[in-house]
């Protein structure tokens, strides 16, 4: 199974302080089922500061300690769009897949243009956490003008396990098509007791589009 979206690079952003913590977080993963693994620090996050050398630094650093855990780690990002972001992307491993975010309060009228100046740089959209975007669960036009422009929708493991409402109608409407823990540290215990046996479908497909 993948997991596209974590915060287990060490040292970068508000995720994982040490490797030690990236290595226990990894160990939670593999036990949930996880063998591909996509690590995805924040980029141009307003409340969140990174850099882009220094998160390939730090994933050359740890890789090899980090792939002692039996899971396959690649690097990613989960940028922050804002109007006209021209900065470095890091796509998600060796593809064309880059994972974004936008505010969750508040409609981000730029919202189509940067999504297309995106896909006209050659990138595949993967919108994250999509079920947190309450202004987009209210305008179900604009979601199927997403899906029909080719965006792809990540939903977090939790929300959907838990049978959060906006979690389940992208799963109802059969509109997910990557899953993701979005986890941050090693406190979150909790992910060990969901089974996700029965997205199955959802990993598969997945897997098709990696």
């Amino acid at each position: 199974m993948i997991d596209i979206h974590t915060h287990i690079l060490p040292g970068v952003d508000d995720g994982a302080e040490t490797v030690e913590e990236a290595v226990s977080m990894l160990s939670i993963l593999k036990n949930m089922g996880f063998d591909t693994v996509f690590l995805t620090p924040h980029l141009n996050h307003p409340d969140v500061k990174t850099d882009v050398e220094d998160i390939k630094k730090a994933f050359e650093a740890v890789k090899d300690e980090l792939e002692k855990v039996g899971v396959d780690v690649f690097l990613g990002s989960e940028c922050y769009l804002t109007p006209g972001y021209t900065h470095p992307l890091i796509p998600l491993g060796h593809t064309d897949l880059v994972l974004v975010e936008f505010p969750t309060i508040g409609f981000p009228h730029y919202l189509e243009n940067a999504i297309f100046d995106l896909q006209l740089s050659g990138y595949r959209v993967v919108l994250a956490h999509v079920e947190r975007y309450e202004w987009l669960i209210k305008d179900k036009d604009l979601i199927w003008k997403l899906r029909d422009r080719n965006v792809l929708f990540q939903v977090n493991v939790k929300p959907l396990a838990t049978r959060n409402e906006n979690a389940l109608w992208y799963y109802k409407n059969d509109l997910i098509d990557f899953l993701g823990t979005d986890i941050h540290s090693a406190d979150e215990l909790d992910l060990l007791k969901i089974d996700l046996r029965e997205f199955r479908k959802i990993f598969e497909r997945s897997w098709e589009l990696i």
